[in-house]
């Protein structure tokens, strides 16, 4: 047994590819999705004639048994404690992220993508780095197939812990410089996605008021728009 592998920290270049990986996504995503106007539909066209994705239809049978495996080991400390149990949470979002992009824009793929967000969410907070990265390379991956309403549910948040408001801090305050990267490029393109959907969406500044984040027309979405 060899105890110096005991606490094996997360590869600091793990964080970077993961990030590059993500990047690419996200700018891909904004060359290709406007909500309301959908995909380029000659490009899409295009590929349907070339490119069939044999993986969508059985994406489900690798994604779900991961999940259920963590839903059933999560309270397990020995497994998920510790910077090795980081390390395999920070890689089990990761991987789960790339069921779902490899997927592609198979019909079934936007459950995957809404349920790979919420999984996401509930460790957004989390103390290491490298496990924040992973949080939000699988929200890159999700936003790039999520249906436009679940995204809109998780726009219009009540309070500071709303969506916009933790891509807002991340952005800004966060310690590492990956996950600042990343929040930034996801604001900008949800806001490039959303601008698609014509006047009734304005992104702009985020209005707060009393600690609150205030819409000022009941069909518009107020997002950070983060300075370069």
């Amino acid at each position: 047994k060899n105890s110096s592998n005991k606490h094996l920290p997360i590869q600091a270049n793990d964080a970077d590819i993961y990030t590059t990986r993500a990047l690419n996504l996200i700018d891909e995503t904004q060359k290709t999705r406007r909500w309301g106007h959908g995909r380029n539909r000659s490009a899409r066209a295009q590929q349907q004639r070339t490119v069939t994705n044999r993986f969508g239809p059985i994406a489900p049978l690798f994604f779900y048994p991961l999940l259920e495996g963590f839903m059933k080991s999560k309270d397990n400390v020995s497994i998920w404690g510790g910077a090795n149990g980081s390390r395999l949470m920070s890689s089990f979002l990761v991987t789960l992220s790339t069921l779902a992009q490899s997927a592609g824009n198979h019909p079934g793929t936007n459950v995957l993508a809404a349920d790979l967000f919420d999984l996401a969410w509930s460790f957004r907070d989390a103390e290491i780095a490298e496990v924040r990265v992973s949080v939000l390379v699988a929200f890159a991956t999700s936003i790039a197939f999520l249906p436009l309403d679940f995204l809109l549910q998780k726009l219009y948040g009540a309070d500071g812990d709303s969506f916009p408001g933790y891509l807002k801090k991340t952005a800004i305050g966060d310690s590492d410089r990956n996950c600042r990267e990343l929040a930034t490029a996801i604001t900008k393109n949800v806001s490039t996605s959303l601008g698609g959907l014509g006047s009734d969406f304005v992104c702009r500044d985020q209005i707060i008021t009393g600690g609150k984040w205030e819409s000022h027309h009941p069909k518009r979405i107020d997002l950070y728009l983060l300075d370069d």
